[in-house]
């Protein structure tokens, strides 16, 4: 790229606007993109409009191949343009430059131990149906081997993982029959033959309607499961996230206290 192809906008500023446009209408999937993508910006044609040359860049966001292959293509084109949109907005100010795409691709990734992998994946070793259900929020960023949706969720999977409770981040569950569910609470945690779920609400990522958080975990609390909300902001430091574990494990002693033996 030449000195006159260089990006008008710096890419952190750019790209802060732009996850600032979409988080800000509720684009949670897009937003979640963002967070995971490495961005990249290419000069991909000229054109000239009302005596103005005009140069025209790509938006290439590459992600994780295990990240990448959880996206749909019909789902990775509406993200696409939707991310598209946006992005275009954000050059509104420089009539000198336009977006004329953007491209959600796989990262290329080097390992070389990638041999000793595939054998391990024809193992069936590190398969699993963790974090994979909700496609309107699926999970950006990994943990041990595990998938989650945000730095909260994380925090919060550490404070709990330091307790040394039984739990399940991200798990599946079904429900069969007529009224066919499949769900994915944040996290099940177990103690003492009780059982909670603990959601982690109120950010860019977890963007539900109070309804909606209710009707999605109804089938588990139907049946005498626990649940427990946290914010998001209250797992934004690991001391808030283990003071939001050791909340959630008071709850669950007191009812399992109540559990006949």
């Amino acid at each position: 790229m030449s000195e006159t192809d260089r990006f008008p906008i710096a890419t952190d500023a750019f790209m802060t606007t732009l996850f600032r446009l979409l988080a800000g209408r509720g684009e949670s999937n897009a937003v979640s993109i963002l967070a995971a993508a490495e961005p990249t910006f290419e000069a991909v044609g000229y054109d000239r409009y009302d005596s103005q040359d005009v140069t025209f860049w790509q938006l290439t966001l590459t992600l994780d191949p295990s990240l990448y292959v959880l996206r749909e293509k019909s789902e990775r084109e509406k993200v696409q343009e939707t991310i598209g949109d946006a992005a275009r907005e954000c050059l509104a100010t420089q009539p000198g430059d336009g977006i004329q795409n953007v491209t959600v691709a796989t990262r290329i990734v080097r390992s070389e131990d990638w041999r000793a992998e595939a054998n391990a994946f024809v193992r069936g070793e590190g398969i699993n149906n963790q974090g994979r259900v909700r496609s309107d929020s699926l999970p950006s960023q990994q943990r041990d081997g595990l998938l989650f949706r945000s730095q909260a969720e994380m925090r919060l999977y550490a404070a709990l993982k330091a307790t040394g409770v039984p739990f399940a981040p991200l798990p599946v569950f079904l429900r069969g029959g007529k009224e066919y569910r499949r769900i994915e609470p944040d996290f099940v945690v177990i103690r003492n033959r009780a059982v909670m779920v603990i959601e982690v609400d109120g950010d860019t990522i977890h963007h539900e309607t109070p309804f909606e958080a209710h009707n999605r975990i109804k089938m588990l609390a139907d049946e005498g499961v626990l649940v427990e909300r946290v914010l998001a902001s209250e797992c934004a430091t690991e001391d808030g996230a283990r003071k939001c574990a050791e909340r959630a494990l008071a709850v669950l002693d007191k009812h399992a206290g109540r559990v006949v033996r």
